[in-house]
């Protein structure tokens, strides 16, 4: 799930200028976020009673499938409606997957290594959150277009929801391989 902030944060710098230079004016460039960060709140909400009731990998995988659908409408949309139709599968997407997420990390690490996975998972995810922006706007610079660094971000988006579906917990698969090992 790491590789999929990398659309977030390309989305957080470039997104106004994208749709603004797909002709839409600011006012309606803010509502299009306006949108996904107010239906954000609720599948915020969501995501934690979800993620109590299902497996959470599963559950983060159809959130980052809402996330790679968003960017793929948001790197081909030219139009108020599709930019709306971005926000509305994006709101899912940026804000489902976090408590599930952070669910997860403890339910695969435990308490007692928490805080410890937590610190090095925001490492690993603010570097990578630093390398969206600026491949975006390189790549923006080479094909003067926005569309293809966001149509490699949903993909890359994809592969996130598909890896998250191997996670597994490192103390079962220890405990598995010391008991294949006597």
């Amino acid at each position: 799930a790491f590789i999929a902030v990398m659309g977030l944060s390309a989305l957080a710098v470039h997104q106004i200028e994208r749709m603004v230079l797909a002709g839409l004016s600011l006012q309606m460039a803010g509502l299009v976020v306006s949108i996904y960060t107010g239906l954000g709140i609720f599948f915020r909400l969501l995501s934690g009673y979800i993620a109590d009731k299902y497996d959470k990998r599963y559950v983060i995988s159809i959130f980052l499938l809402f996330q790679a659908a968003a960017l793929l409408v948001f790197a081909e949309g030219e139009t108020i409606s599709m930019f709306v139709l971005f926000g509305l599968l994006f709101a899912p997407g940026w804000s489902g997957r976090g408590a599930a997420l952070t669910a997860l990390r403890g339910e695969l690490f435990g308490r007692r290594r928490f805080a410890s996975i937590t610190g090095l998972s925001m490492v690993i995810t603010n570097s990578l959150a630093l390398v969206g922006p600026v491949f975006t706007g390189l790549m923006y610079d080479i094909t003067n277009s926005y569309g293809p660094p966001f149509l490699i971000l949903a993909i890359l988006s994809l592969v996130a929801a598909v890896i998250i579906l191997f996670a597994r917990n490192p103390r079962i698969n220890a405990g598995l391989m010391r008991r294949n090992n006597t």
